[in-house]
């Protein structure tokens, strides 16, 4: 299990280095999301660690997961176009706010973003409750406690390695900013 670890971790460093790569100078909360194929990439790595962890945890039987991972794919893929859209709504939202516009116009889009999270919710119980003909109760509610619990153990594992590595390099007076980024000397570049 602690080789397991270290592959999981080896492969989330390779998708942090990747990500923080991609994300670029200026881009934040509140910024449109530009994801390419580098986001895909650690999408669908993210997802074989996904599918690995569940097959492992739910202790699914061959003839478990042929049946089961089609259905999870394609539920994944609803949740998926949901949370993009969701991200999509704040993300406007956060300028309508910044540009000041009318309550009524913020209020419209305040009742988007409860309509798609209540959307989300409806899906992940309606999906559930649908496997019992896959799963044993025992194996859903497990499913259940992954689901809430896979994404925060990959943020933390994410934080943790981060919080490990070295600080980063010294201070380069002379060294040119990268393409893309402001000019100047004395800037350190992290």
């Amino acid at each position: 299990m602690k080789r397991t670890g270290i592959a999981v971790l080896l492969i989330l460093a390779l998708s942090a280095g990747s990500l923080y790569a991609q994300a670029g100078p200026g881009r934040g909360y509140g910024q449109r999301d530009q994801r390419g194929p580098r986001h895909e990439m650690i999408r669908e790595r993210m997802d074989a660690i996904r599918m690995w962890r569940l097959t492992e945890e739910l202790a699914l039987s061959e003839d478990q997961s042929t049946r089961f991972f089609p259905r999870y794919n394609e539920f994944q893929d609803g949740i998926r176009e949901i949370n993009n859209e969701l991200r999509e709504t704040l993300d406007y939202m956060d300028e309508a706010i910044r540009a000041g516009q009318e309550d009524s116009v913020i209020e419209e889009m305040m009742q988007t973003v409860q309509r798609l999270e209540n959307q989300r919710h409806e899906r992940q119980r309606e999906f559930i409750n649908d496997l019992d003909d896959i799963l044993t109760v025992t194996q859903r509610a497990t499913l259940m406690i992954f689901e809430t619990h896979f994404g925060d153990r990959m943020k933390r594992a994410l934080m943790d390695m981060r919080d490990d590595m070295p600080p980063g390099p010294p201070d380069f007076q002379d060294t040119p900013a990268p393409p893309g980024w402001p000019q100047g000397g004395g800037r350190r570049f992290r």
